[in-house]
């Protein structure tokens, strides 16, 4: 792919193009520069999988990079998150796998966004991606100060930014109030259970193995169980009154005791059923299992919010979180997997259990996440 430098300067009238031709003054400035790449690698879903994804489920291979249109920008991947909504989304064989990454902007004909700039956005599981950022969301990495840029996909990102709004955001919590939560050491689970604590709440929590029980034990909460406790025993137990809101990701048998427990007007916010996913069945069998199921057959009044409902508030939600994060009171865990090819590896590793905290792959291509070694805005 031929170098596509621009020059960094304001328009001056109407009709003046943000990019210029390839010319001997262009082509001085470092800062534009672009190394020639031509090809990127890519993992593509090639069956459906049964239950629990596995590396045979996937196939890496080679695509040709376009040449840049005007106001497009070529990113190169570091990080590739691993959630449990890849089970969940439909993704045909054939296609790629989705997700979101942490990119460095490796060309650009776009004014907003230089070479070496640090950005969010949903690549999937490729090595390069393009992008029109008037067009797809594109989210530039402020400064995080001596965090990892990783954790723009785990507590900054998406999965902290589902679980600020679910609760700072829907649930108007009180001090003292009882706030379950299951998957409780994911990447989602383990934030609300933080902000809980921060509220003043009573956490109830839950996590499928011993690691991610001692885990989540050091984060505070006040009550922790592996998945070998029944959940109606744990609750009636420690939540004699009801549970005022609950966090659920697991769905199946733990759902339909943890429903019989809530009180009168409390609150169920539902991010999966994991437990449907991890099942050797289709996920048309696996649908049977889901409690949530049977509300949506009966009508049952059901109120659907997205994240990206409160998008005008991503930076305030982040600042705030932030700083938390700065006070340690809101902190985090990673299984990292070193290199590309690993990403199948590591979406297997949300269901072994043996991951902790949010799941990532990171490139070979750099050997540290530190935001010292790119450029932020």
């Amino acid at each position: 792919m031929e170098a596509l430098p621009c020059i960094n300067k304001e328009e001056t009238t109407a009709s003046a193009k943000e990019c210029e031709p390839d010319t001997d003054a262009t082509k001085s400035q470092p800062g534009w520069l672009v190394t020639d790449v031509h090809f990127g690698s890519q993992w593509v879903k090639i069956r459906d999988y049964i239950g629990v994804p596995s590396p045979r489920d996937f196939r890496m291979t080679s695509f040709s990079i376009p040449k840049l249109a005007q106001r497009e920008i070529l990113v190169e991947s570091l990080c590739w998150s691993v959630e449990n909504y890849m089970r969940e989304f439909d993704i045909k064989p054939g296609s790629t796998m989705m997700g979101e990454v942490v990119a460095s902007v490796v060309a650009s004909r776009h004014k907003d966004y230089k070479p070496t700039m640090l950005v969010t956005c949903a690549a999937g599981w490729r090595t390069h991606c393009v992008f029109n950022p008037d067009v797809t969301p594109v989210r530039p990495v402020v400064d995080i100060l001596d965090f990892p840029a990783s954790v723009c996909l785990g507590p900054l990102g998406l999965p902290g930014l589902v679980a600020y709004f679910s609760f700072l955001g829907m649930c108007n919590p009180q001090p003292g109030d009882i706030v379950l939560v299951n998957a409780a050491a994911g990447s989602v689970g383990s934030v609300i259970g933080q902000l809980a604590k921060i509220q003043g709440c009573k956490v109830i929590a839950f996590a499928a193995s011993k690691d991610r029980c001692d885990w989540i034990r050091e984060l505070g909460f006040d009550w922790v169980y592996c998945q070998n406790v029944t959940v109606s025993a744990a609750l009636t137990r420690q939540a004699h009154d009801g549970v005022d809101f609950f966090f659920d990701c697991v769905g199946a048998e733990f759902t339909k005791g943890a429903l019989q427990h809530m009180k009168l007007d409390g609150t169920v916010c539902v991010f999966g059923h994991n437990k449907s996913y991890a099942s050797r069945v289709g996920m048309d069998s696996a649908g049977r299992f889901d409690p949530y199921t049977i509300l949506r057959m009966r009508h049952g009044k059901v109120k659907s919010r997205s994240v990206f409902d409160f998008q005008d508030k991503f930076v305030e939600a982040q600042t705030e979180m932030l700083d938390w994060m700065l006070q340690g009171k809101l902190r985090f865990r990673e299984t990292m997997f070193e290199g590309f090819d690993r990403l199948p590896e590591a979406l297997n590793a949300l269901y072994d259990k043996s991951s902790v905290g949010t799941v990532f792959a990171k490139s070979n291509t750099v050997d540290s996440l530190s935001t010292s070694v790119v450029s932020l805005v």
